[in-house]
């Protein structure tokens, strides 16, 4: 293994050969430094370095803005997008009718390609073409914008009702040409809804009962043919009117007290007394139906008025038959002690042998129910298949019961058909 010789080692055998030349001073060494190797540069674009601190060089800057020409192409695409892919159907045509633009509502509408409907008239898709040539004419003769309602047909000869809103524009696609873009509502959702409407009026319009809407200002926007049969106002005199000036409407109780119990329960019912066109006044059974939005707020108020004059009428005539209970048409029957059957007029007779009762026995428990309460009183009750009315009338001095039945089957029959149609208009 050689030996190897250090720093010193090499000094002094140094000054030992020099002989001691120069004053025995020996430079000290110095360290070489070898040149870099030159830099090879690669063909492809200069990396420049990035300044995590400070503000980047010109270089790195994003240009402040772009060409005019590529922004303008930008927004302009931008509106054609908009255009073309907007929910409702956009046509353009010229002077003559002929489509020049069409966007792809319109070639689902249409039931047909664009490229089939760039060129082709209009009026090839307009069942009335009179209707269609007169609002062309508008559309030359006016700036404004002209809407039509007409009939269209699509390529299968499918009927669609829309409504045409034509303004003029200067198109900038077909140099400067003046055009009318227009816009085609689709009006099938609407007239559906609004047959069903109609056809809602027309089964309201069956009733006998008076059925009316009225807003949050109590004022009248709907009226049917029961309320004018009622009434005697027809639709036009009674729209916008304020129900309880109109009828002038006498309430069981303070009006405020009734709306009180309506934006709590949303319902109420209840006797009233109206006044019709002629002046008589009318006692009507009314039921009242608050209808809300989405937010909880009264919106409407749906009304139905039953008129009860006539029932009121039979209540009084009861009163006036028990003076005269032979020759009474209508079932009366006497109960001693709530009980025994002490007298029957030949009406109420032929009802007691449905229950093979006679004068002198027990009544039947469903008419001595009626005795109970020792109360005057006015029910309703059953007996087979008829209706009957009952007026309670107590004598105490004498210890027994009258009853006085009507025969009401006929009206509770009706009252059911009323209810099934109430219901259906709610």
């Amino acid at each position: 293994m050689p030996h190897r010789v250090n720093k010193k080692q090499r000094l002094k055998r140094a000054r030992q050969s020099s002989g001691g030349r120069n004053g025995g001073i020996v430079p000290p060494l110095q360290k070489t430094r070898k040149s870099p190797a030159p830099r090879k540069f690669l063909p492809g674009p200069v990396k420049r370095a990035v300044v995590k601190n400070g503000p980047p060089s010109r270089s790195m800057r994003t240009p402040a803005f772009q060409s005019p020409k590529t922004e303008l192409e930008a927004v302009t695409q931008r509106f054609v997008d908009l255009y073309d892919f907007a929910p409702i159907a956009y046509v353009s045509f010229g002077r003559a009718g002929r489509i020049e633009e069409a966007n792809l509502a319109a070639t689902e509408l249409l039931g047909e390609p664009r490229d089939r409907l760039i060129g082709r008239p209009f009026a090839f898709y307009v069942a009335d073409l009179d209707l269609f040539m007169r609002h062309l004419l508008s559309c030359r003769t006016s700036q404004r914008q002209v809407k039509t309602e007409l009939q269209l047909k699509t390529r299968k000869r499918e009927p669609v009702p829309a409504q045409l809103l034509s303004t003029p524009i200067t198109s900038t696609t077909r140099n400067g040409a003046l055009l009318f873009q227009t816009a085609i509502v689709d009006l099938r959702q609407r007239k559906r809804h609004e047959q069903q409407l109609a056809e809602q009026a027309r089964l309201l319009d069956l009733t006998n009962d008076a059925i009316l809407v009225r807003d949050a200002n109590d004022r009248i926007i709907y009226w049917n043919r029961g309320a004018t049969k009622i009434y005697g106002y027809t639709p036009q005199e009674a729209l916008g009117k304020v129900i309880h000036n109109l009828l002038k409407t006498e309430h069981p109780e303070p009006l405020p007290k009734i709306y009180q119990k309506l934006l709590r329960a949303n319902y109420w019912e209840g006797e009233l007394i109206h006044t019709s066109r002629d002046g008589s006044r009318l006692t009507v059974f009314s039921r009242w139906a608050l209808d809300r939005d989405a937010q909880g707020n009264c919106v409407n108020v749906l009304e139905t008025n039953n008129d009860i004059t006539a029932r009121k009428g039979t209540e009084q005539a009861l009163e006036l038959a028990s003076r005269l209970p032979i020759e009474n048409p209508a079932p009366i029957i006497r109960l001693k002690q709530g009980e025994i059957v002490t007298f029957a007029n030949p009406v109420a007779k032929k009802l007691l042998r449905s229950f093979h009762v006679k004068v002198g026995d027990t009544a039947p428990a469903q008419i001595r129910q009626l005795a109970v309460t020792g109360e005057r009183s006015v029910t309703e009750m059953d007996f087979g298949h008829r209706s009957y009315q009952v007026l309670v009338a107590p004598v105490p001095e004498g210890d027994y019961v009258n009853l006085y039945f009507t025969d009401i089957t006929a009206r509770k029959r009706g009252e059911q058909q009323q209810e099934a149609l109430y219901q259906f208009a709610q």
